[in-house]
C-alpha cells in the first residue's frame, strides 16, 4: 500500500499580550469632499479658496442655520481660515449670539483671541459689556489654549485680570483646577496659576478670610500640578517624555450627546494604574500620513471606569478622526475628590 506524507502546517498562533502597533490614519480634507453631494451654498464656502473679504460677502446672503453649518464643517475639515473668518462674521452681529459663541468657542479654544480682539478689555482690565456674561466660558478656554499658545495665553489673562477678580469664588477655584489638570508644561502651569492669584489677592484686603482661601486653594492646584508631572512628566512644549513602564494603548470612540466625554476600550489584561477619578493624557500614537501636524494630546479625568472600558471626561474637543485612531493613554495621578 503506497505511503501518504502530509506536508506539515502550523497549529500553533502566537497572540501579542500587548498590541502596540499604531493605526495608521489620514486627516480630514477638502480635497477629498465630494461637493456633489452638498447644497451649493456650502461649497461656496471653501472652494475654490475664498479670500476673507469674499468670504464675509456670502456669509451675508446665509441663514443663521447654513452659517452654523459652514462652521461645523469647516472644523471637520481642518479649514481653520474658513472657521475664523466664520467666526468673525458671527460676533459683528450684534446683539451676540452667545449660546453659538459658546458653542463655537467650546469646539476650537483660540477664536476666544479673536472674540477679545474684537471685544477689548476696558481700562479696569474687565470684560467689556458686550462679553460680560460670556466670562467664564472665555476664562475657561483661554485656559484650555494655553498648551498650544503659551505667552499668549498669560497676557490674555493679565489683559482681563480685573475680570478674573470679579468672578464668583467657585468659578475661580474651577479655574485653578482647570490649569492643573490641563496645561502640561511644568513651568506654563506655575505661570498661569500665579497669574490667576496674583488677578484676586490684589483686590483682597489683608485680614480678609477670602485671602485664606485663595492661599489653600493655590497650594491644593500647586499639588495637583507636581503629582501630574512626577506621574507624567512632560517638556516645555507639553509633549509627555519618555517613561520606564510604556503607556497603555487604546481605541477611543465619542459618546452621543455629550462632546466632552470619550470611551476608551481596555483590554483586560492590561496592566494599569488608572482608576476612576484618574487624571489621564491620551496622545496619539502615530501621526497622520496625509499631513504634517504634532500628534494630539487630550487631558482628562476618567468618571466612569467598569472592565474593558473607561469613560473620560475630556478638557479638549476631540479631533474629528479620533476613533480612526489609536492612543497611548498616561497616568498623571488621582484627583480623588478635587473633581
Amino acid at each position: 500500500m503506497p505511503k501518504f506524507i502530509l506536508p506539515s502546517v502550523p497549529t500553533e498562533t502566537y497572540i501579542k499580550r500587548f498590541d502596540r502597533e499604531a493605526a495608521p490614519y489620514e486627516l480630514n480634507d477638502l480635497k477629498d469632499v465630494d461637493w456633489t453631494t452638498h447644497p451649493p451654498w456650502l461649497k461656496e464656502a471653501f472652494f475654490p479658496k475664498q479670500t476673507s473679504e469674499r468670504m464675509q460677502i456670502h456669509l451675508a446672503t446665509t441663514t443663521a442655520e447654513q452659517l452654523d453649518k459652514i462652521f461645523e464643517f469647516g472644523m471637520e475639515y481642518h479649514a481653520e481660515d474658513e472657521v475664523f473668518w466664520t467666526f468673525d462674521f458671527i460676533i459683528a452681529q450684534l446683539p451676540l449670539r452667545r449660546d453659538t459663541i459658546i458653542k463655537c468657542i467650546d469646539k476650537f479654544p483660540p477664536l476666544t483671541f479673536a472674540l477679545l480682539k474684537a471685544y477689548p478689555a476696558d481700562d479696569s482690565c474687565s470684560l467689556p459689556l458686550e462679553t460680560a456674561p460670556l466670562a467664564r466660558h472665555i476664562l475657561q478656554n483661554i485656559i484650555r489654549s494655553a498648551n498650544g499658545l503659551g505667552i499668549a495665553a498669560l497676557v490674555a489673562l493679565e489683559k482681563i485680570s480685573g475680570t478674573i477678580a470679579q468672578i464668583p469664588l467657585d468659578a475661580y477655584f474651577d479655574l485653578l483646577m482647570l490649569a492643573t489638570l490641563s496645561v502640561r508644561s511644568p513651568q506654563l502651569v506655575q505661570e498661569v496659576l500665579l497669574v490667576l492669584n496674583d488677578s484676586r489677592t490684589s483686590s483682597i484686603h489683608e485680614s480678609s478670610a477670602l485671602r485664606y482661601a485663595h492661599k489653600h486653594a493655590l497650594a491644593v492646584a500647586f499639588d495637583r500640578a507636581e503629582e501630574a508631572a512626577d506621574e507624567c512628566p512632560c517638556n516645555e512644549d507639553g509633549k509627555p517624555r519618555r517613561q520606564r513602564t510604556p503607556p497603555t494603548m487604546v481605541n477611543l470612540s465619542f459618546v452621543p450627546d455629550d462632546p466632552n466625554q470619550v470611551k476608551a476600550t481596555v483590554r483586560i489584561d492590561s496592566r494599569t494604574a488608572v482608576r476612576l477619578h484618574s487624571h489621564v493624557r491620551l496622545q496619539a500614537a502615530s501621526k497622520a500620513e496625509n499631513r504634517w501636524i504634532e500628534a494630539p494630546i487630550l487631558d482628562g479625568i476618567v468618571v466612569q471606569a467598569s472592565k474593558g472600558e473607561m469613560t473620560i471626561e475630556v478638557f479638549y474637543p476631540p479631533p474629528p478622526e479620533m476613533q480612526h485612531m489609536k492612543w497611548n493613554m498616561y497616568n498623571a495621578g488621582s484627583t480623588g475628590a478635587c473633581v
